[in-house]
């Protein structure tokens, strides 16, 4: 299950990635686009999350990447001033050869893991 707090509307596409020997964004794994609407918005601390159901997932092991992306409107995703360590902006400049570059604020994006049953 994949979680996020909205705070304006808009289109959104979200990709959940595998990871590579490097541990960067590899194959795009699910791609799922979300109309953010109004009634979806959060004002950062109401404990509103969007909620998009994974479960038709593949099971994954190791690194996984989240990317969401802005395809229409102004949709925005609230971020806190904790510090994760692991979340990136990717860069599309092809003359930088850096392309995934920290960000100090955590995106309020959580994805939820479950132990496979044994």
């Amino acid at each position: 299950m994949l979680r996020f707090q909205a705070e304006a509307p808009g289109q959104v596409e979200i990709t959940i990635y595998e990871s590579t020997v490097l541990e960067t964004p590899g194959e795009a794994l699910v791609k799922l686009t979300r109309d953010v609407a109004q009634e979806d918005l959060s004002n950062g601390k109401d404990g509103r999350w969007i909620v998009e159901d994974l479960v038709d997932m593949k099971p994954l092991k190791g690194v996984v990447w989240v990317g969401v992306h802005k395809i229409g409107g102004t949709p925005t995703i609230w971020a806190c001033g904790v510090v994760s360590g692991q979340s990136y902006i990717r860069n599309n400049d092809p003359q930088n050869p850096m392309g995934l570059l920290p960000t100090k604020r955590t995106p309020m994006v959580r994805l939820e893991l479950a132990p496979l049953a044994r």
